[in-house]
């Protein structure tokens, strides 16, 4: 597995394996620092995991903890968590159409668990 990232402030590439390689440059101070990192375990890449709620099996209640690997220079670098807080069945007014809806908030140690992502999953096309 492989995730690149270019933009205006940085570029960043890994690859995952055992062993988690690649870089990440600093555009602004022109930096360039050489990742590799040890894991245990199986774990996601971070920039997937909101993607990844759509598919698990969610139903009123439902929590869950997911490992993730997040590079940061400036904050917490390697498998840390993400964590599915709850779950619950909603109805949200989509377009003008009522849509039943899984109401699925999540935090995760990139933020220290202090910022609540809440997504609103279609229970049908898990959109």
């Amino acid at each position: 597995m492989y995730h690149s990232s270019f933009n205006h402030q940085r570029d960043m590439v890994l690859k995952f394996e055992k062993k988690v390689t690649g870089f990440y440059l600093n555009k602004k101070t022109g930096v360039k620092t050489q990742i590799s990192e040890n894991t245990d375990g199986s774990y996601f890449d971070s920039n997937f995991y909101p993607q990844l709620i759509r598919l698990l099996p969610l139903e009123s209640g439902y929590s869950k903890t997911i490992s993730i690997f997040d590079y940061n220079p400036t904050a917490k670098t390697g498998v840390i968590t993400a964590t599915i807080k709850n779950t619950e069945a909603a109805t949200i007014d989509f377009n003008g159409t009522k849509k039943q809806v899984w109401k699925v908030e999540a935090t995760d140690d990139i933020s220290n668990n202090s910022a609540l992502s809440t997504y609103y999953i279609d229970t049908t096309t898990r959109k």
